[in-house]
C-alpha cells in the first residue's frame, strides 16, 4: 500500500526536529567527545558484556572495518578490551573496562537527564500522549 507524500514529509520533518532537539548535529553528543555512533557502541557493550564484534557490526549496520577502527580508538583510551574466543580465534569478544563503565555511566546519566528535561517541559496531557505514541 503506497504511503502519501504528506505522511512521508511528516516523518521527515519530525526526524529533522528531533535530531536538532537532542543535539545530534553538534560535534559531540551531550557535550562530550563522543559521537552518537560511539555512544551507541558503548551502550551495546555495556548491556551485553562479551558481545562479539561481528554481531555488533551486523546489528548496528556498521561497516566492520569502521567498527574495528572505533574499537581500536576505545582500546587506546582504555575504554574497551577485545579478547579472542577460546573456541574460535576469529571471534572477538568485547567488554568495557572500569574506565569504560564509568564513561558509559556518565553518558547514560546525561542522556537520561536530557530526556527528563524534555519531558518535564511538556504539559501532563502532552507528555502522556507522547509516551503512549512511543509505546
Amino acid at each position: 500500500m503506497p504511503v502519501s507524500e504528506e505522511k512521508i514529509e511528516l516523518v521527515r520533518g519530525f526526524n529533522r526536529f528531533y535530531t536538532r532537539r537532542i543535539g545530534l548535529l553538534r560535534e559531540g553528543l551531550l557535550d562530550t567527545p563522543f559521537s552518537l555512533t560511539q555512544a551507541r557502541v558503548l551502550f551495546e557493550i555495556a548491556h551485553r558484556p562479551g558481545t562479539r564484534s561481528s554481531n555488533l557490526a551486523s546489528e548496528l549496520s556498521l561497516d566492520p572495518a569502521y567498527l574495528s577502527r572505533l574499537l581500536a580508538s576505545f582500546e587506546r583510551r582504555k575504554l574497551v578490551t577485545r579478547s579472542q574466543s577460546k573456541d574460535d580465534r576469529r571471534v572477538i569478544h568485547l567488554r568495557l573496562t572500569a574506565r569504560g563503565r564509568n564513561t558509559f555511566a556518565r553518558l547514560d546519566a546525561l542522556s537520561r537527564a536530557q530526556s527528563g528535561e524534555m519531558l518535564a517541559g511538556l504539559k501532563d496531557g502532552d507528555r502522556q500522549r507522547l509516551t503512549s505514541s512511543m509505546a
